[in-house]
């Protein structure tokens, strides 16, 4: 890998990590379409702790603010919406892993995320983040583990599934990007030892500027979106979503990948 491939993946993981289009999705689909090497998953998950670090400073008031008043409720009730993705994580990795290849396969996780976000703008949205109980945060839970599937939106489902459980867009913009939290410190915790024997193989300069580019462009990405959701057009992103599923199936089918 170069350093401008580096930096590249940590563009399109910075913006579409956050943005409801799927980042696995987008970045599968760059592989795929220009030959990529593949990369291995410790970079994969490098790139995300550019985008936890973008949530860590973005959010930082109301993170603290969690540990101040000591809200032991939204804390266990984002310990309940992990689970799902865990498990499932832990099961099928190998098979999802390998579900990437196929660009027909991105394409369906593509128009599936799209169903959602436009399907959500008709949900009455009454309800705060102090108000989500434990089966909200386990139906979204199970929505996370959706997104373990190429093209599916992790934020884009995630989101979407709150709206129609009621909880305001503002809500469930916050409590998403609360619950990528656990998730990427596990995976990170997981993959210390591997990430240590392939910095010695000298891969820290590519792995350096993915990451810095990863956390950057994570940062205007959650400002977007945080304008958008405000003004209730979160659906208008199935758009795009559609197109790119247009796309992938007509490559799939002309470059035969």
């Amino acid at each position: 890998m170069t350093i401008f491939q580096s930096i590249f993946l940590g563009l399109i993981q910075g913006i579409t990590e956050f943005l409801p289009i799927s980042s696995s999705g987008h970045l599968a689909f760059f592989q795929n379409l220009w030959h990529l090497p593949k990369q291995s998953v410790v970079f994969d998950i490098l790139l995300h702790s550019g985008t936890l670090m973008a949530i860590l400073i973005f959010f930082r008031r109301d993170l603290i603010d969690i540990l101040r008043k000591k809200r032991f409720q939204l804390i266990i009730l984002l310990f309940i919406a992990s689970l799902p993705a865990g498990f499932f994580g832990y099961l099928f990795e190998t098979k999802i892993e390998q579900s990437f290849a196929s660009l027909k396969l991105i394409a369906l996780g593509f128009l599936f995320t799209a169903f959602f976000l436009f399907i959500s703008k008709y949900s009455p949205a009454k309800k705060d983040i102090k108000n989500i109980s434990k089966s909200d945060a386990f139906i979204i839970g199970l929505a996370q583990a959706l997104a373990l599937l190429p093209g599916v939106s992790r934020s884009g489902l995630t989101i979407s599934s709150a709206i129609l459980r009621k909880i305001k867009p503002e809500a469930a913009y916050q409590f998403s990007f609360f619950l990528l939290i656990p998730i990427t410190l596990g995976a990170i915790v997981l993959k210390i030892p591997a990430l240590s024997r392939e910095i010695s193989n000298g891969s820290l300069p590519y792995y350096f500027f993915g990451t810095l580019t990863s956390f950057l462009t994570g940062i205007l990405s959650l400002r977007f979106l945080s304008a958008i959701i405000k003004k209730k057009e979160f659906y208008w992103f199935s758009i795009y979503l559609i197109i790119m599923a247009g796309v992938c199936l007509i490559l799939n089918k002309t470059l035969l990948i």
